[in-house]
């Protein structure tokens, strides 16, 4: 980032998002429209508003705004302190022993869940992004059900910093070849976004409000892929090189979570294209309804399931349904 740049002139992209906007008024402690009268320069903001901002915004921010805050307000300087940012550093030894520990205890599949919560629940803690608005889902391929291709990936677990709209935790979606992580799984290599305002021309991205970074690590074990571990914030470049690395080891972490036949051979991921994350709520919303009822209809017929049997069978209707809908959509 240019440090010339007006701290009024970064300000007004930062908060270009109606989210962004309430996230980082909140954390600096005053209305969205005053961040809005800020920029318009109706208003002069206190000192401890701007020392506030400085320790709101994403690490990339701080330094350049300073600067700029320093020009307009020389008086301010000495007072003006710059974030104290505790850098993402690698997983720690205690994290690997508390894995070692679930792996021994639990059988699969109580394995998977368990073992995925930890790590992500961990992650999240690790990042420190309790001020930037993180969110780190495992998306999973889901089975074929006519092998051997596997046409989607599935969110299957999820773990977010406390200010993220709370629905973010519940959804289930599907993401395919429209998707970064659809490239990172199909491609087997980690993939960024930093700002989806500023995206390659040719890189596939399914944009999700209000999220404006992605990062997308595989989940590999000897040259096949189970799914990924993406990580995605509500302010750009939030993803920093520290954090990406601890996303790329905590993929590696999770790849125990995962049996032998949960992961495919490169020629066998062929991914289709999903409809956008915003098409698939109303037919994804009786999910969980779907799941209960099939387990009935089966226990009437004598047969029994593990819960992650029946989801799994739900989600492959519900990957048909989305991919006849897309289709559908493409010859309208």
């Amino acid at each position: 980032m240019n440090d010339t740049s007006c701290w009024r002139d970064v300000l007004a992209t930062l908060i270009k998002e109606r989210r962004a906007r309430e996230h980082l008024a909140q954390q600096i402690g005053v209305n969205p429209v005053t961040l809005a009268r800020w920029i318009q320069k109706d208003s002069r903001p206190r000192l401890e508003s701007l020392t506030r901002l400085l320790n709101a915004v994403p690490a990339p921010y701080a330094g350049p705004l300073r600067t700029s805050i320093a020009r307009e307000f020389p008086t301010l300087v000495p007072s003006l302190s710059l974030p104290a940012r505790k850098p993402a550093g690698e997983l720690p030894a205690a994290f690997y022993r508390q894995l070692f520990k679930l792996l021994s205890g639990y059988s699969v599949p109580i394995s998977y869940i368990a073992i995925t919560d930890f790590v992500l629940a961990e992650l999240i803690k690790l990042m420190n992004g309790e001020e930037d608005g993180l969110l780190v889902v495992v998306l999973q391929c889901l089975a074929p059900q006519q092998p051997p291709f596997v046409r989607s990936l599935v969110t299957t677990c999820r773990a977010a910093t406390d200010n993220l709209p709370c629905e973010m935790l519940q959804d289930i979606a599907f993401f395919g070849a429209e998707s970064l992580s659809g490239y990172a799984v199909s491609r087997g290599h980690s993939s960024v976004v930093p700002d989806y305002e500023h995206v390659e021309p040719l890189l596939p991205l399914a944009p999700v409000d209000p999220l404006r970074t992605v990062a997308v690590c595989p989940i590999r074990r000897g040259g096949k892929t189970a799914g990924c571990l993406a990580a995605a914030g509500i302010l750009p470049h939030t993803l920093t090189p520290e954090r990406q690395q601890l996303l790329e080891q905590a993929a590696d972490a999770l790849s125990v979570a995962f049996a032998e036949q949960d992961f495919y051979a490169p020629e066998h991921i062929r991914l289709a294209v999903m409809p956008s994350y915003e098409e698939q709520r109303p037919l994804l919303a009786n999910f969980r309804e779907r799941v209960t009822h099939l387990g009935m209809q089966l226990r009437r017929q004598g047969q029994a399931l593990y819960i992650h049997e029946a989801e799994t069978q739900v989600y492959q209707q519900l990957e048909r349904e989305l991919m006849s809908f897309a289709l559908a959509k493409q010859v309208v």
